[in-house]
């Protein structure tokens, strides 16, 4: 029970208390000698019943006062056990916002890891063809193209050569984008070995590589002077922009170089050369004629070249 309806309670039956000792005092003023007087006596008595009466009276209102006391006691009671139900359903709610809190922060603490594992995979690629390209540099020559094995398909759409395809330690091209930049940062020369499947080794030497942005198609701006064993067959190229089997910037009307013998490269009408067409084994029939990797000063164009590489040197 709260306090001040304990108190309440209490201040009642005190002052009801009170108020019989008043009227047991007023009582006890009558003398001796008034009490043996009738008139008095009626008088004692009929003020005894009035304060009787009163006291009733005050009794009464008491206890309505009572009755009310503890029926707002009730009510508060009801009203206390409500909030208690809600603050127990509030606390419920909140432990279990508190477990979905935690549940969120382990998952995204996960996806962190996930990702932050992802970067590093990615970085250590990054790093690895770094590396890769850093082992193929020799007297500050880089490798840029390699055919090797057959191993990397080389007929690709014109985002893939842009960014490049295939790993440095093997069949690989670096990309035309990348190769831009190299080229238009300094003077580069571009030196490129081949050999056929009797092991017979040429060369071509070309002292001022360069190609154009993106914006320019790539173009083959410049070769520079060629010296070589191999045959100047890549001279009718410059100038050209690059096509692939999705873009088409060779001077072949509504045909499509890159398409016809399966190799993107820097094509004219089509080409004496291409080091990106499809790598083959020997000989082949002439329904697959010009599509193998040509040069063809150096064996024609039914024979594909067993090895091919392309690399750059500064000046």
């Amino acid at each position: 029970m709260p306090t001040n309806l304990k108190g309440s309670r209490k201040l009642v039956y005190i002052n009801f208390c009170l108020l019989w000792l008043t009227i047991f005092n007023s009582i006890g003023k009558i003398s001796t000698a008034e009490c043996g007087s009738p008139s008095l006596s009626l008088k004692s008595h009929s003020e005894w019943e009035s304060k009787f009466d009163q006291c009733l009276e005050t009794n009464r209102n008491l206890s309505k006062i009572i009755v009310d006391l503890d029926n707002k006691l009730d009510e508060i009671k009801v009203k206390f056990k409500q909030t208690q139900e809600a603050l127990l359903e509030q606390k419920l709610e909140y432990s279990e916002i508190t477990k979905i809190l935690a549940e969120q922060q382990v998952k995204l603490e996960q996806q962190h890891l996930q990702q932050n594992r992802k970067l590093l995979h990615l970085y250590e690629l990054q790093i690895k063809k770094l590396d890769g390209l850093q082992d193929h540099m020799n007297n500050r020559e880089t490798i840029i193209m390699r055919r090797m094995d057959g191993s990397v398909d080389f007929v690709r759409t014109w985002n893939e050569y842009k960014k490049g395809f295939g790993e440095p330690s093997g069949e690989f091209f670096i990309g035309l984008e990348q190769l831009y930049k190299l080229t238009n940062s300094a003077p580069y020369s571009l030196h490129i070995v081949l050999e056929d499947w009797d092991n017979q080794r040429r060369y071509a030497k070309y002292n001022n590589f360069v190609i154009g942005s993106e914006r320019e198609q790539y173009m083959l701006h410049s070769l520079g002077t060629y010296t070589g064993t191999a045959g100047n067959d890549f001279y009718l190229n410059e100038g050209q922009k690059f096509t692939t089997i999705d873009r088409d910037n060779d001077q072949l009307g509504n045909n499509n170089c890159a398409i016809l013998f399966l190799g993107a490269w820097w094509h004219k009408a089509c080409y004496l050369c291409n080091l990106f067409g499809p790598y083959k084994k020997g000989r082949v029939d002439d329904s697959e004629l010009g599509q193998i990797v040509q040069w063809h000063s150096f064996r024609g164009n039914v024979t594909s070249l067993k090895f091919a590489e392309m690399k750059i040197q500064l000046n």
